[in-house]
C-alpha cells in the first residue's frame, strides 16, 4: 500500500513531468518562425513499481523528442540539389539567349551583318568596276567578323563567369562541411546520455546540410555513434565524424580555360571528382561550361569556319587591278595540342592547310596504337567517330596528308608511347579570328568582281551573291543555320526554365510535408498548454490534498 511520502513523492514527479512538458510548449511556441526547427515533444514514461508495492509511483519525461522524418528530409535534399542544378542551367542559358537577340533585332546580330554583306555583293555586281561599292564591301566584313567575335567574347565571358562562380560553390562547400563536422563533436558531447538528445544542433546539422545538397549532390546517415556521415556522388566521404574533406579547383592540363573540381582527404590526398558531381549547383555550373557553351561555341566556329568558303570563289576573279588568287577572309587555320597525359616524347612539329577545297569543319584525332618499331596511329574523325586511317607508320619529321590537312610529328628522341594522343582542329576559335584579309583593307580595288581579265564584267560578284542562297553548312544556307542556332539556344533556355519550375514545385510539396510533421502549428500548442497546465493544476491539488492529509495524521497524534 502507498505512504503519505509515497504519495507527495508521486504528486511531485508528476508536478516536474508537467512543467516540463509546459516548457517544451513554450519552445514550440517560440521558435514557431525558426527555419529548419523540428517541433519537440515530451516522452512520458509511467515510472516503475517498487519490490514492496504494487502501485506505481509515478510519471517522469524520459525524453523530449523531436517530430523528426529522415526519409522525408532526404528527399528534400536531392530535390534541393536537382533544382539547384536545373536552375543555375536555367540562368546561364537566360544570359546566353540574350547574347543571341537577333530574333528581336535582327539588323544588330550576325543575321542582319550577313544579310547586309551579301547584298553589298550584289550592288557590286550592278557596278563591278565601283571603288564605293568595293569600300563598302570591306566595311560590312569588318562588321561580319565584328559580330562574330562580340558574340563568341560573349560565350566566353559566361564561361568565365561559370568558372568564377565554381570557386565560390566549392569554399561554401568546404565552409558547410567544417561547419557540419564542428556539430558533430558538439553532439556527441551533449549526447553522453543517450536520453537528453541535442535535438537544437540537429536541427542546424539538417539546415547546413540541406545547404550543402543545395551545393553538390551528397548521400547521409547516422553511424552507430550518432554521428553524421556525408559522402559525396560516387560514395567518396566528405566528412566523417569530426574530419572533414576539402574540394578544390585545379586547372585542366589539356584546357587552360576549364576548371576541375578535386577531393582531398585529411592525409593530403587528392582525387579528380569532377565527373562524380550530378547535380547541385556545382553541376549547373559543369554542365553549362563543359556542354552547353561549348557546343554553341562550336556551332557559332563552325559557320565562322565555313563561312571563310567564300574565298574560293572570291579567288578565283579578278580585282580593278587586275589581281586574282586574292582571300575575302583571313584563311582558316589548324590548331593541334598534344594532351597532357601522352607519356612518350612526342610533339606536333606542324599543322597547316595544304588543299583548303577538301577542308572539312570536323575535328580529328591521332591516336599512337602500339610502340612499333615503328610505331603506328590511327586517324579518326572526333566529330563523327568514323576512322579516317589506321595503322599509320610513324616516321619522326614525315608530313601526314588528310582531310586537306598537312601534319607533321617528331619527336625529342623518344617515340610516341601507345595512348598518346594529338588533337586537331580547323574551327577552333574560327569565330574568334574571323576578320578580313588585311590586302584587302590596305586596298579594296583587289576585290575580285570579274572573272576574267581585264577587269569590268561582274560575274564573280554575282556568283559571290549567290552564296547567299546556297547550301553551304549541313545542307543549309549561312542565315538558316544561324537561326538554328539561334532556335536551338531559345528553346534550351525555355526548357531548362520549365524544368526548373517543375522541380521548384516538387521540392515545395515536399517542404509542405515535412512542415506537416515536423513544423510548429499554434492551435496544436495552444491545446497542448491548455491541457499540460491543467494537468499540472491537478499535480499541485494532488500534492495539496496529501498534505492535508498529513496534517490530518499529525492532528490524530497530538
Amino acid at each position: 500500500m502507498g505512504t503519505l511520502g509515497a504519495i507527495l513523492s508521486t504528486g511531485k514527479q508528476a508536478l516536474l513531468a508537467q512543467q516540463t512538458a509546459l516548457q517544451v510548449t513554450g519552445q514550440n511556441i517560440a521558435n514557431v518562425n525558426t527555419p529548419g526547427y523540428s517541433r519537440e515533444h515530451p516522452e512520458f514514461v509511467s515510472t516503475p513499481t517498487s519490490i514492496t508495492t504494487a502501485l506505481r509511483s509515478g510519471v517522469t519525461v524520459d525524453e523530449v523528442a523531436r517530430a523528426y522524418d529522415r526519409f522525408v528530409t532526404t528527399q528534400i535534399n536531392v530535390a534541393s540539389s536537382n533544382l539547384q542544378s536545373t536552375q543555375t542551367q536555367a540562368d546561364l542559358l537566360g544570359q546566353v539567349e540574350s547574347l543571341f537577340n537577333d530574333l528581336s533585332t535582327p539588323e544588330a546580330g550576325i543575321s542582319g551583318a550577313l544579310h547586309t554583306l551579301f547584298n553589298d555583293f550584289h550592288n557590286l555586281a550592278q557596278n563591278p568596276q565601283g571603288l564605293a561599292e568595293r569600300n563598302i564591301l570591306v566595311q560590312q566584313g569588318k562588321t561580319v567578323a565584328a559580330a562574330f567575335q562580340q558574340l563568341t567574347n560573349g560565350l566566353q565571358a559566361v564561361r568565365q563567369q561559370s568558372n568564377e562562380a565554381l570557386g565560390d560553390a566549392v569554399s561554401s562547400v568546404n565552409s558547410l562541411t567544417k561547419q557540419i563536422a564542428a556539430l558533430n563533436g558538439q553532439i556527441q558531447q551533449r549526447e553522453v546520455d543517450p536520453k537528453n538528445p541535442a535535438n537544437t544542433l540537429r536541427d542546424q546539422q539538417d539546415v547546413l546540410l540541406k545547404q550543402l545538397s543545395e551545393k553538390v549532390n551528397i548521400t547521409s546517415f547516422t553511424t552507430n555513434s550518432g554521428q553524421l556521415t556525408v559522402l559525396l556522388g560516387g560514395g567518396r566521404p566528405l566528412l566523417e565524424g569530426t574530419q572533414s574533406s576539402t574540394l578544390t579547383t585545379t586547372v585542366d592540363p589539356d584546357d587552360p580555360q576549364r576548371l576541375l573540381v578535386g577531393l582531398q582527404d585529411p592525409q593530403g590526398n587528392s582525387t579528380d571528382v569532377t565527373a562524380s558531381i550530378q547535380s547541385g549547383n556545382i553541376h549547373g555550373l559543369l554542365e553549362a561550361r563543359d556542354t552547353i557553351l561549348p557546343r554553341l561555341s562550336t556551332s557559332l566556329d563552325r559557320l565562322a569556319a565555313q563561312l571563310t568558303t567564300i574565298n574560293q570563289t572570291h579567288s578565283a576573279g579578278y580585282g580593278l587591278d587586275g589581281t586574282t588568287g586574292k582571300d575575302f577572309f583571313v584563311p582558316r587555320q589548324v590548331t593541334g595540342q598534344a594532351l597532357a597525359a601522352n607519356t612518350g616524347g612526342g610533339t606536333l612539329q606542324s599543322a597547316s592547310v595544304s588543299d583548303p577545297t577538301q577542308l572539312t569543319l570536323d575535328d580529328y584525332r591521332l591516336t599512337f596504337a602500339n610502340s612499333g618499331p615503328p610505331p603506328t596511329f590511327d586517324i579518326v574523325n572526333a566529330t563523327t567517330g568514323a576512322t579516317v586511317a589506321a595503322g599509320q607508320n610513324y616516321t619522326a619529321g614525315a608530313t601526314v596528308h588528310f582531310a586537306g590537312l598537312a601534319i607533321t610529328l617528331a619527336d625529342n628522341g623518344t617515340p610516341p608511347q601507345p595512348g598518346d594522343t594529338f588533337l586537331l582542329s580547323t574551327t577552333r576559335d574560327a569565330a574568334k579570328n574571323l576578320a578580313v584579309d588585311p590586302a584587302l583593307l590596305t586596298d579594296p580595288r583587289q576585290i575580285a568582281a570579274a572573272q576574267t581579265p581585264p577587269p569590268g564584267d561582274n560575274v564573280n560578284a554575282l556568283a559571290l551573291a549567290q552564296l547567299q542562297d546556297a547550301q553551304v553548312i549541313d545542307g543549309s544556307t549561312f542565315a538558316a543555320s544561324y537561326q538554328t542556332l539561334v532556335v536551338s539556344v531559345g528553346a534550351e533556355s525555355q526548357q531548362a526554365s520549365q524544368l526548373a519550375d517543375q522541380q521548384h514545385t516538387a521540392l515545395t510539396g515536399l517542404e509542405n510535408r515535412r512542415e506537416s510533421l515536423s513544423g510548429v502549428s499554434l492551435d496544436e500548442e495552444q491545446v497542448n498548454l491548455i491541457r499540460f497546465q491543467q494537468a499540472y493544476n491537478a499535480a499541485a491539488q494532488f500534492i495539496h490534498i496529501a498534505d492535508q492529509l498529513g496534517q490530518t495524521v499529525l492532528d490524530l497524534i497530538r
